[in-house]
């Protein structure tokens, strides 16, 4: 929500705005200006107090409605601005620089466009667009277990990216910069909540469409700029009819389409909830813009490899939405975590797990994961999952000048998911009961097709990714630097050119590949 160079010699009290940043010497702070955001700079005569946030569907505080001038205000008036700020219920970022050149960013739960942060001796780098400071980076200064994590897709939702220095804030941590240079803080374990046993005669569905009704409700918005990423899955579904109840025939729905044997099964599924909302439909077929095309946004170095595997299609979805005047859009993503099983609920499992590892990965890169989990983060008010997926998806829509919201992701609903019995929660009952009750037909809310990506990405790989192999296999930053295996690279890529279907794990392989590439030449 912000991207800033912050020296740290910098005399708190001479901010200035310039007409699209606060500036101050060497320093700067350039906010997301959105319709949906809301900023203000104030000052109490010393330190200065940048607050960016999402705005409330409610009267709009006087001193967000002219965010640029900076404001004088008494010290009483600073510390309460501060201290809601940092209660806020919705996504925000404070940024506070001190009369003694020390700065603190602290951010919000939800982790909607974390920001990335780098310092380099004297001053502190920070952005939402981790290419923003790529040129701050080398190849020869990798994180190895990040690496080793993301080359073998052992997630793990942590301050460190592939970068040695460049570092993510995480979900309510803080940032302190100054001559001591830069440390992170991070919060007390999230606390969470245990099932409960349902009232006679409670209206679980009731409850959950009130809940969603007024999470949606609840943030400012034009439904006439804004969109619904409706895929007809479970969770996109339930957050378009609370859509459509609210705002009927105003909001526009978007889509890839599957193709392939998903395909017709996914148009007649997405059909009856489009006609129920009357929403203005746009749609992209994504086997037009299957993965590492080579004119396509990664391959021309566009984004960075923590992005989005099928950035193609979504970037020409989010030129087509940003077209129409689009600036908002709803997902459903944490839906399944909202209703997610615990582990001492899900079936036991009488299988071993024996270790994994792609062929291609070599023996460092293996020893590099026992540290897999070191660094992991206390628990989250948001799932990981749903922390990684935002962290994903985010610098796509912010740089297409949209804003993503995830109503399924609110604290309100993983609370009220979190108190469910495990009947409602398992296998997802509580999205597809909610979609049944609205009279759509069991096809919707129990499709019998599976739909995924899965025989987009196998036609990406083969169509795309096998020459990028063929060219890597002699000229691999990731061989170069011990953590992929040329021999067992080049078996890899020999069985791929017959497997039907293919191991697509090595598409991890092109995208850091790509990725390594994008930032050691910037």
């Amino acid at each position: 929500m912000l991207k800033f160079t912050l020296d740290s010699g910098a005399p708190a009290e001479a901010w200035r705005w310039d007409g699209a940043r606060w500036h101050n010497g060497l320093s700067w702070v350039e906010p997301y200006t959105h319709a949906v955001l809301e900023q203000t700079a104030i000052t109490h005569g010393g330190a200065l107090l940048i607050v960016t946030r999402e705005r409330r569907r409610a009267p709009q505080e006087a001193l967000f409605v002219a965010p640029q001038r900076i404001q004088e205000v008494s010290h009483s008036t600073y510390e309460r601005v501060r201290k809601e700020s940092l209660e806020w219920p919705l996504e925000f970022l404070v940024l506070e620089c001190h009369t003694n050149g020390d700065v603190e960013v602290k951010a919000g739960c939800l982790g909607t466009a974390p920001v990335y942060l780098l310092e380099d001796g004297r001053a502190l780098h920070g952005s939402w667009d981790l290419l923003d400071l790529r040129h701050l980076t080398s190849a020869s200064a990798l994180v190895p277990r990040e690496v080793a994590r993301r080359l073998t897709r052992h997630y793990r939702y942590t301050t460190e990216t592939a970068w040695h220095g460049l570092q993510r804030l995480t979900e309510r941590a803080t940032a302190s910069f100054g001559h001591h240079g830069l440390t992170i803080s991070h919060p007390d374990v999230a606390l969470h909540s245990r099932p409960r046993s349902l009232a006679s005669g409670a209206d679980v569905l009731g409850g959950y469409e009130t809940i969603l009704e007024h999470v949606v409700s609840q943030r400012h918005f034009n439904p006439g700029t804004t969109a619904i990423e409706l895929s007809g899955g479970m969770d996109s579904a339930n957050v378009a009819m609370a859509l459509g109840k609210l705002y009927p025939c105003e909001l526009t729905s978007c889509a890839l389409l599957l193709g392939g044997t998903p395909g017709p099964q996914q148009i007649r599924r997405r059909r009856p909830l489009v006609e129920r909302c009357g929403f203005d439909d746009i749609l992209v077929s994504i086997l037009d813009f299957l993965p590492l095309a080579p004119h396509g946004p990664r391959l021309t170095h566009q984004v960075s490899p923590y992005e989005e595997p099928y950035v193609e299609g979504y970037f020409q979805m989010l030129a087509d939405l940003a077209e129409r005047g689009i600036d908002t859009v709803f997902t459903g993503i944490g839906g399944d975590e909202m209703v997610s099983l615990t582990v001492d609920e899900k079936p036991p499992s009488n299988l071993q797990e024996i270790p994994h590892h792609p062929s291609w990965i070599s023996e460092q890169a293996i020893n590099d994961l026992r540290e897999v989990d070191a660094g992991v983060l206390p628990a989250a008010v948001v799932s990981e999952m749903t922390l990684i997926a935002h962290a994903c998806i985010a610098p796509g829509y912010l740089r297409a000048g949209i804003w993503p919201i995830s109503p399924l992701a609110s604290p309100e609903l993983i609370l009220f998911g979190e108190w469910l019995p495990v009947e409602w929660r398992r296998n997802k009952h509580l999205h597809r009961a909610r979609l049944s009750s609205l009279g759509f037909s069991d096809e919707i809310a129990n499709p019998p097709i599976r739909e995924d990506f899965a025989h987009v990405i196998q036609q990406g790989m083969r169509q795309n990714g096998l020459p990028l192999i063929e060219r890597y296999l002699n000229d691999s930053l990731l061989v170069d630097t011990g953590y992929v295996a040329p021999d067992g690279l080049r078996a890899c890529y020999g069985e791929a050119l017959t497997a039907d279907p293919m191991d697509t794990a090595i598409y991890e392989f092109i995208n850091w590949e790509i990725g390594l590439r994008t930032f050691d030449a910037a």
